[in-house]
């Protein structure tokens, strides 16, 4: 990342970039080229500036570097409501009750999960602007569709 982005800078390339989780943090800006213009979507903001106050806590406490973080708790939270459906920790009856999620709360957001797809969809994410190397929560976007594959 330090390498396109300063290279485009210099060059006084400022069109606005917007990546995936995959840029998520501040761990990579520099200071000899300050990061402008940039945006990326992640799964919580590490910068205390998240709209779940909860997420705000979390993150200062684990010191998390990257959105990613939240992923860990919001997982115990579906695995936690799949046992109280089920009334059991079997692992078939766990599954059957995850395939049954639909907008179910989690430290992350609303999460779901179907036969079909099996990962979790429906969660809310957080759009991050990067400017002067200072990152700040512009936004929250949530898919629309998913797309038929």
């Amino acid at each position: 990342m330090p390498t396109i982005m300063n290279g485009l800078r210099s060059l006084d390339n400022n069109t606005p970039i917007l990546n995936s989780w995959a840029g998520d943090g501040t761990y990579w800006v520099t200071k000899d080229q300050p990061t402008v213009n940039y945006y990326f979507v992640t799964y919580a903001s590490v910068f205390g500036d998240d709209p779940v106050p909860a997420v705000n806590k979390l993150a200062k406490q684990v010191k998390a570097g990257t959105g990613g973080f939240i992923t860990g708790p919001a997982a115990i939270d579906g695995v936690a409501t799949a046992i109280r459906r089920a009334k059991s920790t079997r692992g078939i009856a766990l599954a059957a009750q995850l395939e049954k999620f639909r907008k179910v709360p989690t430290l992350s957001g609303l999460v779901s999960f179907t036969p079909q797809l099996h990962s979790v969809f429906g969660r809310r994410y957080r759009v991050i602007l990067i400017q002067d190397n200072q990152a700040k929560v512009v936004g929250t976007v949530v898919a629309k569709v998913v797309p038929k594959i």
